[in-house]
């Protein structure tokens, strides 16, 4: 006789594993032959407390199925069961028939995909989460509305995906748009080192084009930026079987041609290194050496400037130096009212700023008590839990009306760099918050606008712990 487990969480995974008791079965795969698929069972209970868009979808099949099977017959397959057993010592034959019903057909999730979610929804298992379907769970925790499987996707290191550049594809694909935020944070970070790597000749020329319109991107100079395309438009020429011609690099850039900033290069590189390529025509060679002449010569008649420029001569943004001590972080919450009757759990964030070279951001987060609290957080991808610093973060909820004082809170100790430090949480009740009496909450918008004022102080390592 087999040992059952003793903790619920392993009873858990043993019923997911097994699938015994399982009443509805999920499959996964191409063709038209049930064979030719992959099929996961699960149990309907546990899918509905978990989610209330499984919870809706097996109601309504339930409500159904009765009226459909009366009118064609289909849906459900019959089995029959046959049972030998002894009676008053008498051997006895019955047969009983079961109806099984047909597997649910998946076909914008993967397997893999789906059995990370299905694990954390039975036993809160984050464990199947990688590197490579990270982007695929979180599609489906949003499709079944899995708040907290959410977060935990959204939060994945964008250190350890396999390739930042098709994670950020795949984010903007699905509108995960903060997801893809915090890729390109990553690659305006460490833009020298990505555009020379494989990953970056992978991807699309949409990709592409984004990516050069950046001003944040820290690259080391322009031509940089211009060798890096160079090498993915020849890429893409050898994919299509074509010369790496000017010519064939010029079709193959496209747009993204006109998102290189050639006026930032240096003439003498331009002349040497580029203009020979042959990517370049003749009006817009010209165009950025009138542009050179003009430079050097601030006096030139405009008149005398014979070709237009046709390529951005705005630098990238001035230098933010990431190693700054402080900064202040501004998140307005859009429509507060949905916020305050949305799952618990839920979160807003604020854009991602680097103070002491790690970023930081400000948390809102709904909780049980119809409470929000809010936080600044460190959103570094180290995984070190020892690693600390110390800081002061002053709150403050904007008054609407000049004259009107807005709430301020200020606290200070240290944080860690892969959680939030619980003595800089703030709460308050919603209904306090939308109040008209503090005068915060602006109803015709149904916003609200947080502040952190922070200041960070040197990192150290936490030896005490």
């Amino acid at each position: 006789m087999s040992t059952k487990p003793n903790l619920l969480v392993d009873r858990m995974k043993l019923l997911l594993s097994t699938g015994n008791g399982a009443d509805v079965q999920f499959a996964f795969g191409e063709g038209d032959q049930q064979q030719q698929k992959e099929l996961l069972p699960a149990h309907k209970t546990i899918l509905m407390a978990a989610s209330d868009v499984f919870e809706t979808m097996f109601r309504f099949d339930a409500q159904n199925a009765a009226t459909k099977h009366n009118a064609n017959g289909k849906g459900r397959k019959k089995i029959r069961f046959n049972w030998n057993f002894n009676w008053n010592g008498r051997k006895k034959r019955q047969s009983k028939t079961v109806e099984v019903p047909s597997p649910i057909l998946i076909t914008d999730i993967d397997a893999d995909a789906f059995k990370a979610m299905l694990g954390f929804i039975y036993a809160d298992d984050l464990s199947a989460l990688n590197r490579d379907n990270v982007i695929s769970v979180l599609y489906a925790a949003r499709k079944y509305n899995i708040p907290a499987l959410v977060n935990a996707c959204s939060d994945f290191p964008v250190t350890k995906l396999r390739n930042v550049f098709l994670s950020l594809a795949q984010a903007h694909s699905i509108w995960e748009e903060a997801f893809a935020l915090r890729c390109l944070l990553y690659i305006d970070q460490n833009a020298d080192k990505l555009f020379k790597s494989d990953g970056f000749v992978q991807i699309d020329q949409k990709t592409l084009c984004e990516l050069l319109d950046r001003d944040q991107l820290m690259i080391e100079d322009e031509i940089s930026l211009w060798h890096s395309a160079i090498r993915w438009a020849d890429t893409q020429c050898r994919q299509n079987v074509h010369e790496c011609s000017g010519e064939n690099r010029r079709a193959a850039l496209g747009p993204a041609l006109y998102k290189i900033r050639f006026p930032l290069i240096p003439e003498e590189q331009f002349t040497n290194q580029i203009v020979p390529t042959g990517v370049l025509t003749g009006d817009e060679v010209a165009g950025v050496f009138d542009h050179f002449r003009a430079e050097t010569n601030r006096a030139l008649p405009e008149a005398d400037v014979q070709y237009p420029l046709q390529f951005p001569a705005q630098r990238r943004s001035p230098y933010v130096d990431p190693n700054k001590t402080n900064g202040t972080f501004i998140l307005k919450i859009e429509k507060l009212s949905e916020f305050a009757q949305a799952k618990n759990g839920t979160k807003r964030s604020s854009e991602i700023m680097f103070i002491r070279g790690i970023p930081w951001q400000i948390i809102a987060i709904k909780e049980a008590d119809d409470e929000l609290y809010f936080y600044i957080q460190c959103s570094d991808d180290k995984t070190d839990s020892k690693w600390k610093c110390p800081y002061s973060v002053t709150y403050q909820i904007d008054a609407q009306n000049k004259g009107n004082e807005h709430f301020v809170f200020g606290t200070g100790g240290h944080i860690g760099t892969n959680f939030e430090c619980r003595s800089c949480r703030h709460r308050r009740g919603f209904w306090y918050l939308m109040s008209e009496h503090n005068d915060w909450y602006n109803r015709a918008e149904d916003t609200l606008t947080l502040r952190a004022d922070v200041l960070i102080g040197e990192p150290y390592k936490d030896t005490k712990n």
